[in-house]
């Protein structure tokens, strides 16, 4: 029989191919830069830290830290990068309507995420479901999405909030505010890397 995973892969693209075409359309897939749009994801390998999301055109952002053990389980810690792609998967799931029929550059510390989301693949079974997320969420609001290197030392509010110092958030933007994860990804047992 056909395995499930690819059972899983065909039912999005049935789901796509058959949804009300009013709401869907392809990019012109002439290569653009994109728009940089001020979208910046970080996260912490500390057990005691989390992950950050800024988006500063609409003055939001979303921090939680890890779950108490996430981190800390003997012989299957996740990796960097996979917090990280945690990270931009859920700044993408949060804000993609708003990213919506656009090419869009974000913002990114970690080089291998970046690798993940821009060449569109990984041999790492937990940082695939991450990008099968992400695919999906482009393909239901026609986003092109390209991630690009940010110093860490230039991503300041989104390092922030994954070090949970909020405090420095509303003083960068007294206007920004908080809002909470997207369910589907929260609490991070939702979409567990161990299973």
């Amino acid at each position: 029989g056909i395995h499930k995973e690819l059972k899983e892969d065909l039912q999005v693209w049935l789901s796509f191919l058959l949804g009300d075409p009013h709401y869907r359309s392809f990019l012109d897939l002439k290569e653009t830069a994109g728009d940089v749009i001020g979208l910046y994801t970080d996260a912490s390998g500390s057990a005691d830290k989390g992950f950050g999301c800024y988006f500063r055109q609409t003055g939001e952002w979303i921090g939680e830290q890890w779950p108490t053990g996430f981190i800390k389980i003997p012989g299957v810690n996740p990796s960097i990068c996979y917090l990280e792609l945690y990270a931009v998967t859920v700044a993408i799931v949060q804000w993609g309507h708003v990213l919506a029929n656009r090419r869009v550059v974000l913002d990114c510390d970690n080089q291998s995420a970046i690798a993940i989301v821009n060449s569109g693949t990984t041999s790492c079974r937990h940082c695939l479901r991450l990008l099968k997320m992400i695919t999906r969420v482009c393909m239901e609001h026609n986003i092109t999405v390209r991630l690009q290197y940010i110093r860490s030392e230039d991503n300041t509010i989104a390092d922030a909030i994954s070090r949970l110092n909020f405090e420095f958030v509303s003083q960068q933007d007294s206007t920004a505010h908080r809002l909470p994860p997207p369910e589907c990804l929260w609490p991070v047992s939702k979409i567990s890397w161990i299973t």
